[in-house]
């Protein structure tokens, strides 16, 4: 089973501030689309909380401490209380779809020695005070595949999108 792993992360690595993503790029957001559409996102409560909806054309799976902490249930979405059953859902349930790590930090921390693709768009940019960051991606662990860089109508750099295996 493959597992891929994708974020979005400042010039110092952070993925969010106050349990949200600290900024709003409209054009990585569909980037991150395209890349996870059809597949399997599995998150933290926290993650899912700062999304506040599921997804469309993608199924979700919330891992959290208490199985559905008062949130409504949705189509193309499950609660469970860990990791484990998060990637047996995923793999048993829905065969054939690629599995997608959409964070929190603690589950990518978790998550990293078990995935095999990893895909990080870097923005140009650092936020203040972040509060949540991606793992450092060890170059001996971690081969660079693809790199591409993405930008507005004036030519000005929004992210570059990044695949390591």
């Amino acid at each position: 089973m493959d597992i891929h792993m994708i974020a979005a992360m400042d010039g110092q690595g952070a993925i969010g501030k106050d349990g949200t993503m600290a900024w709003y790029v409209p054009q990585e957001l569909h980037h991150f689309k395209k890349l996870t559409m059809d597949g399997v996102l599995i998150m933290g409560r926290v993650t899912y909380e700062s999304i506040g909806r599921t997804l469309p054309g993608r199924v979700s799976i919330i891992v959290s401490r208490g199985a559905n902490p008062g949130h409504e249930a949705a189509p193309n979405m499950h609660w469970v209380t860990s990791l484990c059953e998060a990637l047996s859902l995923a793999s048993c349930v829905y065969t054939g779809k690629k599995i997608w790590i959409a964070g929190g930090a603690s589950v990518y921390e978790q998550m990293m020695p078990k995935s095999s693709f990893l895909s990080i768009s870097r923005l140009p940019f650092t936020i203040d005070h972040p509060d949540a960051f991606f793992p450092e991606i060890d170059p001996v662990q971690w081969l660079l595949i693809k790199e591409e860089d993405f930008f507005d109508m004036a030519n000005v750099l929004l992210f570059t999108s990044s695949t390591y295996k």
